[in-house]
């Protein structure tokens, strides 16, 4: 029931902005620019209070890296008249955060689109998808890349050598002697071990090389570009050397000694 001083047109305006409040964690109404014409109360507090969201682009709230995805998004619901989600980082004022948006496209009364976006907070789900993808392709222990995603950089290296006619090493190494520290300190220290010596391995190697860890006391390097003996040789010293190194355990100084080799692609 309205009241003497309600008219139908404010009253379905209040009807429409509690709608969009409880609608998502952020949402947007837009210009078929993409241009912000009004946010939620919530969406301001969670993106920043102090900042005038409406007269602002929608993209300039999300890293450079995620705009064109946006800008899609939106593009297909305009052309689409249908619904459009996309997965995009959003920078709030105290985070940056994953956000699901919705993009729904519709006519206002005055005959222009416009585009309505809704966000859910999906960070935790995303840290969680994230977590799982680098259990599945990681070493749990040493934290190195595992022999699935070696055998995937593998079929990389693989592939930019055809195109590019540069090829690559492959370096595998065994510690000798790794056994013996278990069985007679114990998996603990053995886990430190291997921890370590992932540690002085990967300080050796370029940032463009995969080291993997793919087995008990098994490493693995690829080296990109590296097919001369010469050069091979240098990488297999330094890593020798890195092992021969004592490692300070639990007051332990342990000492292993290594058995390396090394394969060039496409020789």
């Amino acid at each position: 029931m309205l009241s003497g001083t309600d008219s139908p047109r404010s009253v379905e305006h209040t009807q429409l902005t509690s709608l969009m409040e409880a609608a998502g964690d952020v949402v947007f109404r837009l210009s078929s620019q993409g241009e912000i014409l009004y946010a939620s109360k919530r969406t301001i507090e969670v993106m920043d209070p102090d900042r005038a969201l409406a007269g602002t682009r929608l993209t300039s709230l999300v890293p450079p890296a995620d705009r064109l995805a946006i800008e899609l998004a939106l593009k297909q619901a305009i052309e689409s008249q249908q619904p459009s989600r996309v997965n995009v980082r959003m920078n709030t004022h105290n985070a940056i955060l994953w956000f699901e948006l919705q993009a729904t496209a519709y006519v206002n009364a005055s005959g222009a689109v416009e585009l309505l976006a809704v966000g859910r907070d999906i960070s935790g789900q995303h840290a969680t998808e994230e977590r799982l993808r680098h259990m599945a392709t990681h070493d749990v222990l040493t934290g190195l890349p595992n022999r699935s995603l070696l055998s995937d950089r593998l079929g990389m290296a693989v592939a930019q050598a055809r195109r590019t006619g540069k090829g690559f090493s492959v370096v595998a190494l065994d510690l000798d002697g790794f056994k013996k520290v278990n069985d007679a300190l114990g998996h603990p220290v053995g886990d430190t071990l291997l921890r370590i010596a992932g540690e002085r391995l990967q300080d050796i190697l370029r940032d463009v090389d995969t080291l993997a860890r793919v087995g008990g006391d098994e490493f693995v390097a690829i080296l990109p570009g590296a097919v001369e003996e010469s050069e091979i040789q240098i990488v297999a010293r330094r890593m020798i050397a890195t092992m021969q190194l004592p490692f300070e355990i639990q007051g332990h100084a342990l000492y292993v000694s290594t058995s390396i080799g090394a394969a060039t692609y496409p020789q």
